[in-house]
């Protein structure tokens, strides 16, 4: 089928325009203010470890230390939120700090989940010298790194299969009877399921630079629970579970599940959007709404993309084809109209 093979080629290459023209981002948080500042000369030794980012970030008790001119600890071990405000996090010191210079090593999470870290130094009285360096904390071990990855890209193809083989299951109801059609359909929900799951638990040593012996530590899931970010992923994991509870319950003939099933998957992008940056600065909710909308428009197209080629372009029945395809070039084309826009506004 010339036909097919060029309708798989041409998406095949406007996907990699796509990706090959995607600008790099660099949304992270950024520090913007620090008390006492970088290289400052106090007259009067501070009581407290101010920093100030970009956005709200996480901080856990031990995330901020402070050494003296002998690299002996001088703060008092309480990182947290001084101010009540999330961009803002703090730690006290001892009293009566000696004269010298003073080394400040720090460790936050962004609001997309990421752990950065920096340091500075300031004095009391006058500058002296620091016998060594200060340990730098952690920035987390590689073999962490790569499964919080594998993990991510897992989601997305979850998100691409799941929501582009319902997108096609709407529009071609016939296609419930398809073997392989429901495996693409079902493997996205599950994929989506595992996850979110794998997400939730690798935060807790990715977060505080940790190994994979601590993936299942108490304190560190805690930590990972009350975050804003753990929060997003834990609603995620529920609405997946839900999502596909109810779309196994409409593959095998409970017509009323669909009405359900819809609503959780235009719900699910949200949590992507709540767990990066789209909760962050001003007009937070059209910034959500934009992003949510992004991520469902890519999943919709792509994944029905997916559905074309590895299904119906591979059939030899060109009535059903041809049929098929002109819905589907209404909901891609509705996609990529979203695409364009929402990311001509995000960027």
């Amino acid at each position: 089928m010339a036909t097919s093979r060029r309708l798989v080629i041409m998406a095949a290459v406007i996907f990699g325009v796509l990706l090959g023209g995607a600008p790099a981002a660099f949304a992270h948080a950024t520090l913007e203010h620090s008390s006492p500042g970088s290289g400052s000369v106090l007259k009067q030794p501070p009581t407290k470890v101010i920093l100030t980012f970009a956005e709200s970030v996480g901080v856990a008790h031990g995330d901020i230390e402070v050494y003296d001119d002998h690299l002996h600890r001088v703060d008092l071990n309480d990182a947290g939120h001084p101010t009540g405000s999330g961009d803002t996090v703090g730690v006290r010191l001892a009293p009566d700090l000696h004269r010298g210079t003073y080394s400040v090593t720090w460790r936050v999470i962004s609001a997309d989940s990421h752990p950065i870290s920096g340091g500075y130094t300031f004095s009391v009285g006058a500058p002296s010298m620091v016998t060594g360096k200060p340990p730098v904390l952690s920035g987390g071990h590689r073999s962490v790194g790569i499964l919080l990855g594998a993990m991510r890209l897992l989601g997305y193809f979850g998100l691409i299969a799941g929501a582009g083989g319902l997108a096609f299951l709407l529009i071609w109801r016939e296609g419930r009877t398809e073997p392989l059609l429901r495996r693409i359909t079902g493997g996205g929900f599950a994929a989506g399921v595992v996850s979110a799951a794998g997400l939730f638990i690798i935060q807790a040593p990715y977060a505080q630079g940790s190994s994979l012996a601590h993936l299942f530590d108490g304190d560190l899931l805690n930590l990972v629970a009350h975050s804003h970010y753990g929060r997003a992923v834990a609603i995620r994991l529920a609405l997946w579970l839900t999502a596909a509870t109810a779309v196994t319950l409409w593959l095998h003939g409970v017509r009323r599940a669909a009405w359900l099933v819809v609503p959780l998957v235009v719900a699910l992008p949200v949590t992507w959007a709540v767990a990066g940056h789209g909760d962050t600065g001003s007009d937070v909710w059209l910034s959500l709404a934009s992003e949510s909308l992004h991520v469902l428009a890519v999943a919709v197209w792509m994944g029905g993309l997916v559905v074309l080629s590895a299904h119906l372009l591979r059939r030899e029945d060109r009535e059903l084809i041809f049929a098929v395809l002109p819905r589907f070039s209404t909901v891609g084309l509705m996609s990529v109209a979203t695409i364009v826009v929402t990311g001509l506004y995000q960027a």
